[in-house]
């Protein structure tokens, strides 16, 4: 029933010279395909192209050499954006493997803003996690922080679906890992980031000198990571109320920066305590029988008259007390007589 109806032969053959043969070689036939992708709108279409068109070459490489036709693009607008399209060469019997190849790649770059070892952040949700598994519906993460103050990892599985991941924001510590080791754990790929340390220290504390031990501090502790990555340590400051904050910045690797904070931290608070040129920065009296010695006064108000009945420290001397306003006992009212 094929007479008087179109048919096209995707695979068309030269002419057979031995009619005899029954077992024919089919010649390789190659044809223009394409896969269409919606861009929204406020993308980048320069690296969506890029990415479209690499990801055509990198299945389709062989058949470029062939063929020497490069895959391109083209391009027309929709409501809510640019509709692309990947026009390349494929092999007309293979041609869904090829495309599907090519659309996962795509897909993969597109959509997939992190990779197995990255350590992420979801701030709508308050949650970071390093990722140990990116499942066909579901990412896994084992929580960084969480039950503990700092970024240490508490070993606790979170499991999200994917779709749900599209429509937050993500925040990747690692992403400079390198494209040719896209599956290797984190501790197997190394990526910096900056980090600081805020301390506080007096007016008439020696700036230079609170500096050099900060500086050297962190240097260190981040030896290696200032050999690697060619950045040294730096300080920032602002003024308060009661001193200074001195912030002290320095790399570190992603995933371990919470004992390299507490090495630093370490360090500083001893070359402070052992600095005869540098002090804390302390806003109020931290300690009650120091604040007691330090108001005692000579004359006839011994130590504990120096407290109201109320509990409130007297710490002027003054008759009544600031608190509650009634007299207090051997400030004054006994020197008359």
């Amino acid at each position: 029933m094929l007479f008087g109806n179109l048919v096209i032969n995707y695979t068309p053959r030269k002419a057979e010279i031995a009619a005899e043969v029954k077992h024919k070689e089919i010649a390789e036939s190659h044809i223009l395909d394409e896969v269409v992708w919606n861009i929204p709108l406020g993308s980048n279409l320069d690296a969506a192209e890029k990415v479209l068109v690499e990801s055509a070459r990198e299945v389709t490489g062989d058949i470029i050499e062939k063929t020497k036709q490069e895959p391109y693009v083209r391009g027309e607008s929709y409501s809510s954006g640019v509709t692309l399209r990947l026009r390349y060469m494929t092999l007309a019997t293979d041609r869904p493997r090829i495309a599907y190849e090519i659309n996962k790649k795509i897909f993969n770059k597109l959509y997939q803003p992190y990779r197995l070892g990255d350590r992420i952040s979801i701030p709508a949700w308050g949650i970071v996690g390093d990722v140990v598994d990116f499942g066909a519906m579901f990412t896994t993460l084992h929580q960084v922080g969480g039950n503990v103050g700092t970024e240490d990892p508490v070993n606790r599985p979170i499991v999200i679906p994917n779709s749900v991941l599209q429509g937050v924001w993500v925040i990747n510590y690692t992403s400079e890992m390198q494209e040719a080791k896209p599956m290797l754990p984190t501790s197997e790929v190394t990526t910096y980031m900056l980090d600081e340390t805020v301390w506080r220290i007096t007016f008439d504390s020696d700036w230079k000198e609170a500096e050099s031990i900060m500086i050297g501090a962190a240097e260190r502790v981040t030896g290696d990571i200032i050999k690697s990555t060619g950045k040294e340590p730096y300080v920032r400051s602002d003024v308060y109320d009661y001193g200074v904050y001195m912030r002290l910045r320095y790399m570190v690797t992603a995933t371990d920066r919470p004992r390299i904070m507490h090495e630093i931290n370490r360090g500083i608070f001893d070359g402070i305590s052992k600095s005869k040129k540098v002090d804390f920065a302390i806003p109020y009296i931290y300690s009650y029988k120091k604040g007691m010695e330090y108001f005692k006064r000579p004359g006839k108000i011994e130590l504990t008259n120096a407290i109201c009945k109320c509990g409130a420290l007297n710490q002027s001397g003054a008759r009544f007390c600031s608190n509650c306003g009634k007299e207090i006992e051997g400030t004054g009212a006994d020197e008359g007589s």
